[in-house]
């Protein structure tokens, strides 16, 4: 199988293409991002193009898979371009389509597209696990969902018109491992938490490593379809801080949305406004579907990837050190 890979350079990739390239079914993988992959192997071949290239499918040829996880999720590599939304939805909405057209017009027959459970951000609260039968509602204002569902939105009639193509929509909830997202790594070394609720604001994660064997069973597997891709069980963010060592401080919600607001606007190292309107809100989902029609479950609980992240950081008078991002 050769495969056509788009964001090699990004964290996911770094779990996920040391097992392709070790797979032998795997006969090479053509990748591209605006960053170098962080491998290099002779049966790796990479290309700095933009996703919006509307000359990707001469690369695509002999391809016979997809992985689409190419997507400005935090992008503080971006420096302030970041802020340009029309500038991000554009990359994010208008070359993912460039990319699945060109795919279908070069024969590839198996899509996988890397979505997210942020799809179902703005669902109201509910006590009951999310199924993919729900529809898609983005939280207003978190851009990252908006343009996730979008994508997924346009999909529905790309299927449609391809009924040719195999077509999965892995849903990850907020992945954690050694690659995760360092906005993530910030949150969970703070020494403050939302105050909710007692038994509010759960949320679900999944291990990067999980993540990456639900890709190889989408890319070698026959299931079509979106998938629920989470571990369990659901915490709040005060149990997940007490689980790595702190004792947080419970503050008001509007507290941390505002002071997040302002790092927007005075740091490249933090993410849209949008990531912190999320906080304290319940959002866990149903992955039964993924156990029996994609055959995955995950091997690591919450409790699992908690312990896999470095040891939060120690804070001192004057502050922190920032995470270093890209």
């Amino acid at each position: 199988m050769r495969i056509f890979f788009t964001g090699t350079g990004g964290r996911l990739a770094r779990v996920l293409l040391p097992r392709l390239l070790a797979n032998p079914a795997v006969r090479s993988i053509v990748g591209i991002d605006l960053q170098r992959a962080q491998i290099e192997h002779p049966k790796l071949e990479q290309h700095r193009r933009d996703i919006r290239d509307p000359k990707l499918g001469a690369l695509m040829e002999g391809c016979d898979s997809l992985i689409h996880a190419g997507f400005v999720v935090i992008g503080a590599h971006l420096g302030h371009q970041r802020r340009r939304r029309t500038w991000v939805h554009d990359v994010n909405v208008a070359g993912s389509q460039n990319v699945f057209r060109q795919a279908a017009d070069s024969g590839l027959t198996r899509l996988v597209h890397l979505s997210s459970v942020a799809v179902y951000s703005g669902l109201p609260e509910s006590d009951h696990p999310i199924s993919e039968y729900r529809p898609l509602l983005p939280l207003t204002g978190f851009a990252y969902a908006e343009d996730k569902v979008a994508v997924e939105h346009w999909l529905d009639g790309f299927e449609r018109d391809h009924p040719e193509v195999g077509l999965v929509r892995l849903r990850p909830h907020v992945i954690l491992g050694l690659y995760a997202q360092p906005l993530l790594l910030q949150l969970l070394s703070q020494p403050i938490c939302p105050r909710t609720p007692n038994g509010r604001g759960q949320i679900q994660c999944v291990a990067e490593l999980d993540v990456a064997r639900a890709v190889e069973l989408a890319v070698f597997g026959a299931a079509t379809g979106a998938f629920n891709i989470a571990a369990g069980p659901p915490l709040n963010l005060e149990q997940i801080l007490r689980l790595r060592g702190i004792r947080p401080v419970p503050v008001p919600v509007w507290s941390i949305r505002l002071s997040h607001r302002l790092g927007w606007w005075l740091t490249t190292r933090v993410g849209d406004p949008g990531w912190a309107r999320g906080l304290g809100k319940t959002l866990t989902v149903d992955c039964s579907k993924a156990a029996g029609e994609l055959g995955w479950q995950p091997q690591l609980s919450v409790y699992d990837c908690v312990r896999m992240l470095p040891p939060p950081r120690r804070w001192r008078r004057g502050g922190i050190s920032p995470t270093k991002a890209d």
